[in-house]
């Protein structure tokens, strides 16, 4: 009688699979949407003065993307050079977040703080 050798090839094969199948699905953060950039107020007001200057506020919640009825929180602020820039920004979030959203404002930098 032949004696059964472990199948340690099947096993490393299905081992390697799932490592590629874990490295394709890559972090959970690589399912949260990409935000459009903004600009940074300090640097903004301190070469400026706080003159000309939008600050912009959005808070709302995007979809699980997976469609298990989950939400989560969509926060950004940031500065801008134009009231017009700044509520493209707004709008572009309002996008991401499905029309969902709880604050969303444009207003001069130096009415904001």
């Amino acid at each position: 009688m032949k004696m059964q050798r472990p199948r340690t090839r099947s096993i490393a094969v299905l081992a390697a699979a799932c490592l590629y199948g874990v490295w394709l699905a890559g972090p959970a953060d690589a399912f949260r949407p990409k935000l459009p950039p903004a600009g940074d107020c300090r640097s903004m007001a301190a070469a400026t003065g706080g003159k000309g200057i939008w600050y912009g506020q959005f808070s709302g919640r995007y979809d699980d993307p997976y469609g298990d009825d989950r939400y989560y929180p969509l926060a950004a602020r940031g500065c801008f050079r134009s009231e017009f820039a700044c509520r493209r920004w707004t709008n572009q979030l309002l996008s991401i977040s499905g029309g969902s959203s709880a604050l969303m404002s444009c207003r001069p930098y130096n009415q904001a703080r």
